[in-house]
């Protein structure tokens, strides 16, 4: 029996053996352009279209039909099948490749048959696919043997908050505490009205929330580096009213020589990727640091990290959720300095003097 080996477009094949093979492409987004990759856009085009375009391209993992499209073919040609696609730590294809193949019926082909012949008293028998267990004789040898004394290594770990904290130490140095303060006794502050929203540790991709948010995008239609700055303003003040920490990731890979940048911007953390490095691989780099924690969480609509999220155990929010997130904050924000004016006195002195 022949095999088809079936491969998705990330595939750096040279002519020759590509077109022995068949090919599940992905599809490529920039902005409101949809092109089918190695279909409608090649390689040449694309990276025209990344020096030229400022919308940064993202794509969409083949889907579970594409494969059993392909499947069907093999069967039909009575071929079986070996699929190779990118890691399924960089793309949810490979997922699509499992459905496509849990769905597949080994007993609808009669022509190439997945039941085994087995031999006894000189005659041959025909033993089904899934009874084969029960005929054997001698054990499988696909399996390897397990050593249960062996310690189980496990990807996703809880952190606690000094871990947490370790990992934020160590990615963008330590936070700037007085060094002396005087002990001092508090009263538990009166009751605001104000309810905190989010988590801990809020990692944002910026120019996903940026041309996902139609002022920033409008914005940085006409000028990217003051839509950058707007939103870093944003989130200044968002995290600030919320105490969450920030960490807002910008992509720096197109700039030729860049080393990249890590800076403190008014209570958030700011991050330039350097040259070749893309937001996406640094926050994947990051959350696999971090690992399973309920008290942080990425921002983006992009799939591929979302993925790596679910891969981690670290909570995601899409782009749009999250401006209406920060726009709810920006109401309370609002209220609040409304009631401090309806009780007289909008500064500091004027409040001190009444009390």
């Amino acid at each position: 029996m022949k095999t088809r080996i079936i491969v998705d477009s990330t595939a750096d094949l040279v002519p020759e053996i590509k077109a022995r093979v068949s090919t599940v492409p992905l599809t490529v987004h920039f902005g409101q352009e949809e092109y089918i990759d190695g279909v409608t856009i090649d390689n040449k085009t694309f990276y025209e279209k990344l020096i030229e375009s400022d919308v940064l391209p993202t794509t969409s993992q083949a889907t579970p039909d594409a494969f059993i499209k392909e499947f069907e073919k093999a069967r039909q040609a009575g071929e079986s099948a070996v699929v190779i696609t990118l890691a399924s730590k960089f793309s949810g294809t490979y997922q699509s490749a499992v459905i496509a193949a849990a769905d597949y019926d080994p007993e609808a082909d009669p022509d190439n048959t997945p039941d085994s012949v087995f031999c006894a008293h000189g005659g041959g028998f025909t033993v089904k696919w899934d009874k084969v267990p029960e005929y054997m004789h001698l054990p499988g040898c696909l399996e390897k043997p397990r050593d249960e004394d062996a310690p189980v290594r496990r990807r996703c770990i809880r952190l606690d908050d000094a871990e947490l904290e370790a990992i934020m130490t160590r990615e963008f140095g330590p936070v700037r505490r007085p060094l002396y303060r005087a002990p001092e006794k508090r009263e538990a502050p009166a009751d605001t009205g104000l309810r905190e929203i989010g988590q801990r540790c809020y990692v944002v991709d910026g120019y996903n929330v940026i041309f996902d948010w139609d002022e920033l995008h409008a914005l940085a239609d006409r000028d990217l580096s003051a839509a950058r700055e707007r939103l870093m303003d944003t989130l200044c003040g968002w995290a600030a009213f919320t105490h969450t920490q920030a960490v807002l990731v910008f992509d720096g890979y197109k700039v030729p020589g860049n080393t990249g940048e890590k800076l403190d911007y008014r209570g958030i953390h700011v991050v330039y990727t350097k040259e070749r490095e893309t937001g996406d691989m640094y926050i994947e780099r990051f959350l696999q640091q971090v690992g399973k924690n309920d008290h942080v969480r990425v921002v983006t609509s992009d799939g591929l990290i979302q993925l790596s999220a679910v891969r981690t155990g670290v909570m995601r929010m899409s782009s749009a959720e999250f401006g209406r997130q920060v726009a709810e904050a920006s109401d309370q924000i609002q209220a609040f300095i409304a009631r401090m004016h309806q009780s007289g006195g909008s500064t500091i002195g004027q409040r001190m003097k009444k009390s």
